[in-house]
């Protein structure tokens, strides 16, 4: 009956992968210093070599749903702008605010909001 199967650590295999990675002992060396089989080490320094893009990679990549959102955002705003310029003809336009020279020549108003240029005459 052979021995309990040894599980090594993420540190120790990314110590020997990184070993392997430099290239300056052969395999069998490595595996030799290691006190591990020389498949380990392949298969090690293998993973590492796949996995190492995700280090860099960045993580701000757009998620799928997030592009169709800006998209329909995108589709939004050009619709209401088209439509702002359809309206654009001030005959079609209704002010939405009173013009400020009213509020400001009002001296109730002006004194209930507290301004002090209220009292001042514009031209």
């Amino acid at each position: 009956m052979p021995g309990k199967r040894r599980v090594y650590g993420a540190p120790f295999k990314a110590k020997v992968a990184l070993a392997a990675a430099k290239g300056d002992r052969t395999t069998a060396q490595l595996a030799s210093q290691f006190g591990i089989h020389t498949s380990q080490v392949t298969a090690w320094k293998k993973q590492l070599m796949a996995q190492v893009a995700e280090l860099f990679a960045d993580g701000r990549q757009r998620r799928p749903d997030q592009a169709t959102d800006e998209q329909e955002l995108f589709e939004q705003c050009e619709r209401r702008s088209k439509s702002a310029a359809q309206f654009g003809d001030p005959e079609h336009c209704e002010p939405l605010l009173p013009p400020i020279e009213g509020l400001l020549a009002d001296p109730e108003l002006a004194d209930d909001l507290g301004h002090r240029s209220a009292r001042l005459s514009l031209p």
